[in-house]
């Protein structure tokens, strides 16, 4: 692994790379961890080559031991560390990994739960970016948004800090007149009232950015339909929202 790492920048290395992914795919699929010395070894060296070897094709029996072997290691913190990263530019990649599909729902369970901020971030990274750039149907795209929503109310602060840096980023790569207009009044319900009743000073300016973030990124029309919304709240018998 480390000869291979030396010699990638090579100009003769490309003749190589047929054997070199041939010989990941085969290494990943008995990998047992990516946190110990030789799993970093190798998710290093994929790294590598996919940021150098950008217009790559990745054959799909590449894909499904790299995809598999990542879900069997959300559970290891470790491990997680190395295996987001590489699936986001395998994601950006290819857009047609039907397991990547699995990983969706307990990625964004970590992005609440996982002790590592690290771990939290690159878990709602990798969401945000599922949900943007893959064919994602409405019933999955609701479920995951919904969930984020749902425990925007966590009694954990990491967790709630979490689904703030999943929700910015969704906002910011997610097409928002084919995709996410029709969903932008519910967050909006959501982030309203948390900003109502948020008891972290550290999170609510994290909190208004999201807002100010969703009403930047909404078409006009929908923009007046949340103005008028933010009014109605403001002015409900005597009701008043955060600001």
């Amino acid at each position: 692994l480390s000869i291979l790492e030396h010699y990638i920048k090579l100009p003769s290395f490309y003749k190589f790379l047929p054997d070199v992914l041939s010989f990941l795919t085969f290494t990943i699929s008995r990998l047992r961890t990516a946190s110990d010395q030789f799993g970093q070894s190798v998710f290093r060296l994929l790294t590598q080559v996919l940021i150098t070897f950008d217009k790559l094709k990745l054959p799909t029996d590449f894909t499904r031991a790299l995809v598999t072997f990542c879900g069997g290691q959300l559970e290891v913190h470790d491990s997680c560390d190395q295996i987001f990263d590489t699936l986001k530019l395998v994601m950006n990649r290819r857009k047609d990994i039907p397991e990547i599909y699995d990983l969706a729902q307990p990625a964004l369970e970590l992005v609440i739960r996982a002790f590592s901020s690290q771990v939290r971030k690159r878990a709602a990274q990798f969401v945000a970016t599922f949900m943007s750039i893959y064919k994602v149907s409405s019933k999955q795209f609701k479920k995951l948004l919904q969930f984020a929503l749902d425990n925007l109310a966590s009694s954990k602060a990491t967790a709630r800090k979490s689904l703030l840096i999943f929700l910015k980023h969704l906002i910011k790569e997610c097409q928002m007149e084919n995709v996410l207009d029709q969903y932008t009044e519910l967050i909006l319900a959501y982030l309203g009232t948390r900003i109502a009743n948020e008891l972290d000073e550290n999170i609510l300016p994290k909190l208004r950015k999201v807002i100010g973030l969703l009403l930047k990124s909404v078409t006009n029309s929908r923009f007046l339909s949340m103005w008028n919304l933010m009014i109605k709240w403001c002015s409900s018998e005597g009701k008043q929202v955060r600001t």
